[in-house]
């Protein structure tokens, strides 16, 4: 992360930012291709991916979702959001709770929700 940040600073050099970033996405594919992989080195470097492609102004998951969460969750998040944006509070907090008993976490950022899985689920 320090290299990406520091690529901006110097006269914001995109390119090299680029480039740094895809070495990130490059470690996760080397992880799941030796199969070393652990949910805690994946969220943490998917964060490290989140994070430098909100710098770029890129949004590089929200069309992934459904791929890694099962749609059925997402159909719940989707009803929940829907809930909030009536003012149903009581509904969404059902929908927040369903959701938890299905292993994942509901966050609520200014782009929409975003669903993780539970620590250690």
């Amino acid at each position: 992360m320090r290299e990406f940040h520091e690529a901006l600073a110097e006269d914001f050099n995109t390119p090299e930012a680029l480039g740094i970033l895809h070495q990130i996405i490059t470690l996760l594919e080397k992880q799941f291709a030796t199969n070393t992989v652990s949910r805690g080195s994946v969220r943490h470097i998917l964060n490290q991916i989140r994070s430098c492609a909100e710098v770029l102004g890129l949004d590089l998951f929200s069309f992934m979702q459904g791929l890694f969460i099962p749609p059925e969750v997402t159909g719940l998040a989707q009803d929940r959001e829907k809930a909030r944006g009536r003012k149903e509070w009581k509904e969404a907090d059902r929908l927040r709770k369903e959701i938890s008993t299905r292993g994942y976490v509901v966050e609520d950022t200014p782009q929409g929700f975003r669903l993780l899985p539970k620590a250690g689920a």
